[in-house]
C-alpha cells in the first residue's frame, strides 16, 4: 500500500479487477480471473509497478481496472485488449469505406484518452456509427464502454 491509502490491486487481462485490496485482504486473491479463467495481475506488465487499487483510509472505495499505468503512462493490456477487438470489428464491417473504416481506427485509441483531441475522435466515430447500424454500433460500445474516455462517452452515449 502506498503512502495516498491506496492498495494493489489484482486485475486479469481482460480487465476484471478480482481483488481491490491486496494488501489488506490476500485471502481474496485469485491466480485465475473467476469470470473468464485470464491469468491475474498486480503489477504493469511494462515497468512491474504494483497497480493502483482500492482507497483504504476513512472511506473504503474498491477500484475500477484503470486504462493506463500512473507509473510509466503504458495501456494496461485490458485497453490494448478492448482497442484491438474494436479495430477488429472495424475491419468486419462491410457497410463502410476505406475511409471511414481508416477515421474508426484512428478514433478508437484516442477515445481511450482524456485528452482534448478526444472530443474530436469521439464525434469522427460517431459520424462513422450512423453509418454502420445499431446492431454494429450496439457491438462497439459493449466492446469500448470500460474504456472510453469520461469526454468521450458524454459525446457518444449521452
Amino acid at each position: 500500500m502506498d503512502q495516498e491509502g491506496y492498495d494493489v490491486a489484482q486485475i486479469c487481462a481482460n480487465g476484471h479487477v478480482a481483488n481491490s485490496f491486496t494488501q489488506h485482504s490476500p485471502q481474496f486473491d485469485q491466480t485465475f480471473c473467476q469470470r473468464c479463467g485470464s491469468a491475474t495481475m498486480t503489477t504493469c506488465p511494462g515497468c512491474q509497478a504494483p497497480i493502483r487499487g482500492g482507497y483504504w483510509g476513512g472511506i473504503v472505495r474498491e477500484c475500477v481496472a484503470p486504462k493506463f499505468c500512473i507509473n510509466c503512462g503504458d495501456p494496461f493490456p485490458w485497453t490494448n485488449l478492448r482497442i484491438r477487438a474494436a479495430n477488429d470489428l472495424a475491419k468486419e464491417l462491410e457497410s463502410i469505406d476505406d475511409q471511414d473504416r481508416s477515421v474508426l481506427e484512428k478514433s478508437i485509441g484516442e477515445l481511450t484518452k482524456d485528452t482534448p483531441y478526444a472530443q474530436a475522435a469521439a464525434l469522427k466515430f460517431k459520424k462513422v456509427m450512423a453509418k454502420v447500424g445499431t446492431s454494429a454500433a450496439s457491438m462497439f460500445r459493449d466492446i469500448l464502454t470500460d474504456v472510453v474516455s469520461e469526454t468521450a462517452k458524454k459525446i457518444l452515449w449521452p
